[in-house]
């Protein structure tokens, strides 16, 4: 009768001196990630500056205010196409997000969530529907401008007319991280989600 381990450990350690393996797997496994660092949340004040900051701005202003009351990251807003916003019915479906890369064939490419639980319906309050009411007609405004049409497909947030390529999560960014060094700004930027 053969007296087994209940552990692996001596075999693997016996495989590998006998050189049946070229080393001890848990030698070079490294543990999991642990979670991030939380990001302090902004208080109500913080956010209602932040909104009267970029008041001037429309579109940006429609975008934060999607971020700030939806939770999503900048990469899936910037994935979301008015196929997904129903802003008289006060939903947003979340079934993107965009990733960015030099490599890509255009520097972008939309991809699904990882998951099942990264696809989403999200409700609206009613002064972020009619934020993105106002957004849609300036966009439809500005691709008939172009002679374009705006599609279902189009993109919520993009700088071409037509709207068929979304606006990069960096460039997002970037201007929301000039927007919170102006003078008399909270520094709301450090919850900022990337």
């Amino acid at each position: 009768m053969t007296c087994m381990s209940s552990s692996p450990a001596p075999l693997v350690s016996l495989a590998a001196r006998w050189g049946w393996i070229a080393q001890i797997p848990a030698a070079v496994v490294r543990p999991a990630a642990g979670r991030g660092m939380q990001r302090p949340l902004p208080t109500p004040e913080e956010v209602r500056e932040l909104f009267a900051a970029v008041a001037d701005d429309p579109e940006f202003a429609a975008f934060l205010r999607l971020s700030a009351t939806t939770g999503l990251r900048p990469g899936e807003v910037c994935a979301l196409r008015w196929v997904d916003v129903d802003p008289a019915g006060g939903t947003v479906s979340v079934t993107g997000n965009i990733v960015t890369a030099k490599e890509l064939p255009e520097h972008y490419v939309r991809k699904p969530p990882k998951s099942g639980h990264g696809v989403r319906l999200l409700a609206l309050d009613q002064d972020t529907a009619e934020q993105l009411r106002e957004h849609q007609a300036r966009r439809r405004a500005l691709a008939e401008e172009f002679g374009a049409v705006l599609t279902p497909e189009a993109f919520v947030f993009s700088r071409a007319p037509d709207s068929r390529r979304p606006i990069r999560p960096d460039a997002m960014t970037k201007r929301f991280s000039k927007k919170a060094k102006e003078p008399g700004q909270v520094a709301s930027h450090r919850w900022w989600k990337s």
